[in-house]
C-alpha cells in the first residue's frame, strides 16, 4: 500500500466523497433540470484542426438552455482532482465565504471537490444549437395560443421541408419551446436537417392564426454544415472571399476569420454552408482555388464544451444545483455580485488562482485541470458521444497518440459495415459522400453518412437531372415552334411574290396580245398597202426593197408572238405546280405547330 493510499484511509477522503456522491445523486433526482446554464465559448480559439494554433482569450458567456439528462450513469463514477486542485479549491472556498460574511450574506462553508459528473460529460459531449426567436404581433399570452402556433407553423413548413429532404423518416417537430418576457416565442430544434432548413427566412409564413411572425434564426450553421479554409493570406480580406465563394456556391451563408488563428501572415476561413451537397463537395475536393491560389479545405470540429456555474464560477454544475456559495459571485474581482452596475469596471482578478483574469476564463489553474481531465474521461468513455458527434482535442490536451478528435468508435464501424453491404462505383468520390478511405474516421460527415443520406442524395440528383431535361426539352421545343414559324413566314412570303409574279406576267401578255402585237402588226400592214399604192400610181420608184423589208418584220412578229405564247403557257404549269407545293409545305407546317 503506498504512502497516498494510506493517507486517503486516514482522511477518510474515500468514505466522504462516497456521501458527497450520493448526496449529490438525490439532489439531482429531486431537482428539474434547469434552462439556465452558463457556458464558455471558445470557438475562436479551439474548435479548429491545425496543431498550431494560437492561444486566445474567451468570449462573452452565453446564457443557453439546457435540455440535458440530469440523471447520474452509475458506470461512471465522479472523478477527483488533484490534491492541487482541491487546495484551490479549499482557498478559494475560504475567500468566498470571508468576502460573503463582510456583505452580511452567507454561503455554504463546508469543502468541495470539483469532480466530473455524468451530467458535465453529457453536456461536453453533444452539440448546443442556439434557440430561433420569433417575434409576434401581437404578443403571446397562454400557452395554449402558443401550442397553436407552433402547430400550425410545424404544419406549414413541412411540405417544403419534406420536399428538400425526401429521405427524412423522422417526426418534424419542435424539442423544445417557451414564451419569453416579451412574449415572443423562442425554440430549440436539435434536427440538424430541420434547423438548418429553417436558418433561411423565406421559409417561414408571414402570419399565423392572426399572429404576424417575424423569424430571427441564430447567425451561425451547425458544426456538419461548417468548413474551414486554412493558412488564407491576410491580404485577401473576407469580402474578397465572400465574393469569390458566392461566385462558386450559391448556399453560403457566413464567412468570418477565426481570431485564435491570426498571425502576421495568414489566418483561417469558416465557412458555413446552407446545402449538404455542396458541403460535401467542398470537402471532398480538400482544395480551394481563391484568388489564383489552392488552399486547403478541412471540416470545422468544436470542441467539448465546459459547464461553468453562473454563481460560483466553478465547473462542473449549474446554478440550481450550485452548492459552494449562496449569492452570486462576481468573475472579475471574486466578490459578491449584489449591485450589478459596481462590478462593470472592478478589478479584474481570479479568485481561484490569484491571476489577472476572468474567473471564467481557460486561462485559470482550475478551469484548465478541469479541462484536462474531462477531455481524459471522454477519451476513456467515447461510447457516451452521440453517433453524429466528433469533437476536437486541442493541441495542449493530446495525449501521446497524438489523436486530434473524439468520437463514438463503435457507432462508426457500425456504419462503415453498413456501407460495405452495399454495391457502389468506389472509384467515383463524387458519386459517394465518403472523405477519406482509411480506418480512422476524418470528418463528421464520413460518421454521420449512412443509407439515408446516400439515398438522398441519389434522389436530389434524380430530381436535379429531371428538371434539367425538363428545362432542355421545353428549350429544344420552343426553338422548333421558332423555326416551324420562321419557315411558314417564309413559305407565305415566297407565296405571295410567286402571286406577284403571277399578275405581273398576266398583265405584261395582256398588254403584248391587245397593244403591241395587233398595233405594231397593223401599222406594218397599212405601211405595205402605202406601199402597194404608191408603185401603181407613181412611176420609177423602187419600193421593192422596202416591201421586202416590212413583210420580213411582219413574220418575225408573228413567229415571237407564237414563240412568247408558247412561254406563257409553260409559266402557268410551272406556276401551277408551284402553287401546290406551297399549299402542301403551309399545310404540313401548320400540322407541326398545332402538333
Amino acid at each position: 500500500m503506498s504512502s497516498e493510499q494510506k493517507d486517503r484511509i486516514c482522511d477518510d477522503m474515500d468514505t466522504q466523497m462516497m456521501i458527497e456522491n450520493f448526496q449529490r445523486q438525490e439532489q439531482l433526482k429531486s431537482t428539474s433540470p434547469t434552462l439556465e446554464q452558463q457556458t464558455i465559448n471558445d470557438s475562436n480559439r479551439n474548435n479548429q484542426n491545425d496543431d498550431n494554433w494560437e492561444f486566445v482569450q474567451n468570449r462573452r458567456n452565453n446564457k443557453k438552455k439546457n435540455t440535458g439528462n440530469n440523471n447520474i450513469d452509475h458506470r461512471l463514477q465522479p472523478k477527483e482532482l488533484s490534491k492541487s486542485s482541491q487546495s484551490y479549491s479549499s482557498s478559494n472556498q475560504n475567500r468566498i465565504s470571508s468576502s460573503s460574511n463582510s456583505n452580511q450574506h452567507q454561503t455554504n462553508k463546508s469543502e468541495y471537490r470539483l469532480s466530473i459528473t455524468n451530467y458535465a460529460l453529457d453536456y461536453a459531449s453533444n452539440y448546443h444549437f442556439p434557440p430561433f426567436k420569433l417575434d409576434c404581433y401581437p404578443k403571446i399570452n397562454g400557452r395554449k395560443e402558443g401550442t397553436r402556433l407552433i402547430n400550425d407553423l410545424i404544419k406549414f413548413i413541412t411540405p417544403g421541408f419534406l420536399n428538400q429532404n425526401p429521405c427524412f423518416s423522422k417526426d418534424i417537430f419542435v424539442d423544445l419551446w417557451w414564451i419569453d418576457p416579451e412574449g415572443n416565442i423562442q425554440l430549440i430544434i436539435n434536427s440538424t436537417d430541420l434547423y438548418v432548413y429553417l436558418c433561411k427566412k423565406d421559409r417561414y409564413p408571414n402570419q399565423l392564426n392572426n399572429v404576424k411572425i417575424n423569424p430571427i434564426p441564430p447567425n451561425h450553421l451547425p458544426p456538419q454544415h461548417t468548413v474551414i479554409i486554412k493558412w488564407v493570406h491576410n491580404s485577401f480580406t473576407d469580402d474578397d472571399i465572400r465574393d469569390e465563394l458566392n461566385m462558386k456556391f450559391e448556399s453560403i451563408f457566413f464567412i468570418e476569420s477565426m481570431h485564435g488563428t491570426i498571425n502576421e501572415k495568414n489566418r483561417h476561413i469558416k465557412v458555413e454552408i446552407l446545402e449538404k451537397k455542396e458541403y460535401i463537395k467542398i470537402l471532398n475536393s480538400g482544395k480551394i482555388n481563391l484568388g489564383g491560389q489552392l488552399y486547403s479545405v478541412d471540416e470545422y470540429l468544436p470542441s467539448p464544451r465546459i459547464l461553468i456555474c453562473n454563481r460560483c464560477n466553478l465547473p462542473g454544475h449549474t446554478k440550481k444545483s450550485c452548492r459552494n456559495s449562496d449569492v452570486n459571485i462576481c468573475r472579475r474581482c471574486g466578490k459578491p455580485r449584489s449591485n450589478v452596475k459596481e462590478h462593470m469596471d472592478c478589478e479584474i482578478k481570479c479568485y481561484h488562482c490569484q491571476e489577472k483574469h476572468l474567473a471564467n476564463d481557460y486561462k485559470c489553474k482550475i478551469i484548465d485541470k478541469y479541462r484536462r481531465e474531462l477531455i481524459d474521461e471522454l477519451k476513456k468513455h467515447p461510447e457516451r458521444m452521440p453517433p453524429e458527434v466528433q469533437l476536437f482535442i486541442p493541441t495542449e490536451y493530446r495525449s501521446d497518440d497524438r489523436k486530434k478528435m473524439i468520437y463514438n468508435e463503435k457507432a462508426y464501424h457500425q456504419n462503415q459495415c453498413i456501407q460495405q453491404h452495399h454495391h457502389y462505383n468506389r472509384s467515383d468520390e463524387a458519386g459517394w459522400p465518403l472523405l477519406k478511405t482509411n480506418n480512422t474516421p476524418v470528418s463528421t460527415s464520413v460518421v454521420s453518412t449512412n443509407i439515408s443520406m446516400a439515398i438522398k442524395t441519389l434522389s436530389e440528383e434524380l430530381v436535379e437531372e429531371k428538371k434539367r431535361y425538363e428545362i432542355i426539352q421545353k428549350q429544344i421545343e420552343e426553338k422548333y415552334k421558332n423555326v416551324v414559324q420562321t419557315t411558314n413566314q417564309v413559305l407565305l412570303l415566297v407565296k405571295q411574290v410567286q402571286q406577284t409574279q403571277e399578275t405581273i406576267i398576266s398583265s405584261m401578255s395582256k398588254v403584248l396580245n391587245q397593244v403591241i402585237v395587233p398595233v405594231c402588226g397593223k401599222s406594218l400592214e397599212n405601211l405595205q398597202l402605202v406601199i402597194k399604192k404608191l408603185k401603181t400610181r407613181v412611176r420609177n420608184i423602187e419600193l421593192d426593197e422596202v416591201h421586202e423589208l416590212i413583210n420580213n418584220q411582219i413574220s418575225c412578229i408573228n413567229e415571237a408572238y407564237k414563240e412568247f405564247d408558247r412561254h406563257q403557257e409553260e409559266l402557268k404549269m410551272i406556276s401551277y405546280k408551284q402553287n401546290e407545293a406551297m399549299v402542301t409545305a403551309m399545310d404540313n407546317m401548320i400540322q407541326l405547330i398545332n402538333g
